[in-house]
C-alpha cells in the first residue's frame, strides 16, 4: 500500500467514528423519547389521576357541608355533582393507565370505599330533602367514610410518586449515559484526527526531505 492509500485509509477512520457517534446519538434520542412517553402515559398519568381523585374528594366534602348549611343553595348541589363526575372520570383514567401493571390491584381498593362514601352522601341528601337535620350523619358517617377513602388515596399517591420518581431517574440516567457515550466517540474522533494530521505532516516532511 503506497503513501496516498495509507493516508486515505487513516483519514476515513475519524469519519467512521463520527458516523458511529451520530448513529448512537440518534438511537439514544429515540430510546429516551420512548422512555419519556412511557413515563408520561403511565406513572405520571396515574399520579395525576390519584391527585385529582383526592382533590375531588375534598370538593365533595365541602359541597356536602354547604348543602347541609344552606339546602336552598343550588350551587352547592352543582358543585357536588361536578366533583362526583370528575372523581369517577379520574378513577376510570387511573384504571386504564394501571391496567396490567403493579397498580391495577391496589386501585380496586378505592372502589368499595368510594361506594360507601356515595351511599352516605345519598343518605345525607335524603335527610336534607326531607328537611331533617343531617349534621349528625355528616359527623358520624360521611366524614369517617371520607377519611378511609382519603387514607387509601394518599397511600397509593405516595406509592405512585415513588414509582414515578424511579422511572424518571432511569430516564435521566439513560439520557446522561447516551450523552457521555456520544461525547466520548466525538472526542476520540477529534483526537484521532489531530494525531493523524500530525503524523501526515511528519511523513510529508520526511518524504520531501
Amino acid at each position: 500500500m503506497n503513501f496516498g492509500s495509507k493516508m486515505m485509509a487513516f483519514t476515513a477512520i475519524p469519519a467512521v467514528i463520527f458516523v458511529v457517534a451520530l448513529i448512537s446519538s440518534i438511537g439514544a434520542l429515540i430510546n429516551a423519547q420512548s422512555e419519556f412517553r412511557h413515563y408520561v402515559t403511565t406513572e405520571h398519568a396515574l399520579e395525576t389521576a390519584l391527585t385529582d381523585m383526592y382533590a375531588q374528594g375534598l370538593q365533595m366534602g365541602q359541597a356536602m357541608r354547604n348543602i347541609v348549611l344552606d339546602p336552598e343553595n343550588p350551587t352547592a348541589y352543582q358543585n357536588l355533582e361536578t366533583a362526583q363526575v370528575k372523581f369517577d372520570k379520574a378513577v376510570v383514567k387511573a384504571q386504564q393507565v394501571a391496567k396490567g401493571g403493579d397498580f391495577e390491584s391496589p386501585l380496586t381498593r378505592i372502589l368499595p370505599l368510594r361506594e360507601d362514601q356515595r351511599k352516605v352522601q345519598e343518605k345525607v341528601l335524603a335527610l336534607v330533602a326531607a328537611k331533617e337535620d343531617a349534621r349528625t350523619l355528616i359527623n358520624k358517617e360521611e366524614t369517617p367514610a371520607w377519611r378511609q377513602l382519603r387514607t387509601e388515596l394518599l397511600k397509593q399517591s405516595e406509592e405512585a410518586d415513588k414509582s414515578s420518581r424511579a422511572t424518571y431517574d432511569r430516564f435521566q440516567q439513560s439520557t446522561q449515559s447516551a450523552i457521555r457515550w456520544t461525547m466520548g466517540l466525538c472526542i476520540a474522533a477529534i483526537l484521532f484526527a489531530v494525531v493523524l494530521t500530525l503524523r501526515m505532516m511528519s511523513t510529508l516532511r520526511t518524504e520531501l526531505g
